[in-house]
């Protein structure tokens, strides 16, 4: 067994979303998101050839464009989310430099966090401590004895949540689905 860093970073996609309610004003909204990016950082242990375990955190940021029920709007915004993960990893075998694997964990969501911006007015909508689940699957491809580079596709979710407002803003935004995508590229140092 031996001990490995894993830094990553990639594409991020998440759903667009609709039937979301901010209380405050009773309005439901409807969520239009860009491809963004994602960046993070991982230790694990592989125990074996096949089988390892690794944590790590992720950052995601995304624009967003917010339409409310009366028909205004919050022309620009960001979604943004920092995560951890507890994962288990499992590469397949192979005789070439080239090795798939697949995998799953848990996540712990530190914080979402909406931003809803209208003319240089600024909304933030805010919360943590939220659980989800991810699985993954990509391929290695073996560059020297300890580095290996990869580029592999991921999907998170973690059910409903609710986001409560952070001054100067009032109310909270409920229903949120927060489903994301995530194709990206790795590099791994092996110890």
């Amino acid at each position: 067994g031996h001990w490995y860093l894993k830094p990553s970073i990639g594409i991020s996609g998440l759903s667009n979303t609709s039937g979301m309610r901010i209380d405050e004003i009773n309005s439901d909204i409807a969520v239009t998101t860009e491809d963004g990016f994602s960046a993070g950082i991982g230790l694990g242990y592989a125990y074996n050839r096949n089988l390892s375990a690794e944590v790590s955190w992720e950052y995601r940021s995304n624009d967003t464009k917010v339409n409310l029920s009366d028909g205004s709007e919050f022309p620009d915004g960001n979604y943004a989310s920092s995560l951890f993960f507890v994962n288990g990893v499992w590469h397949f075998n192979s005789s070439s430099q080239w090795r798939p694997y697949v995998g799953g964990g848990i996540v712990y969501v530190q914080e979402i966090d909406i931003d809803l911006e209208s003319a240089g007015v600024e909304q933030s909508f805010s919360d943590s401590g939220q659980f989800g689940l991810q699985v993954f699957g990509g391929i290695d491809y073996k560059f020297t004895e300890n580095i290996t580079f990869g580029g592999e596709v991921r999907y998170f979710s973690s059910g409903m949540d609710n986001l409560q407002s952070e001054f100067p803003a009032t109310g909270s935004i409920e229903g949120l689905e927060y489903d994301t995508w995530t194709i990206g590229v790795t590099m791994t140092y092996h110890l």
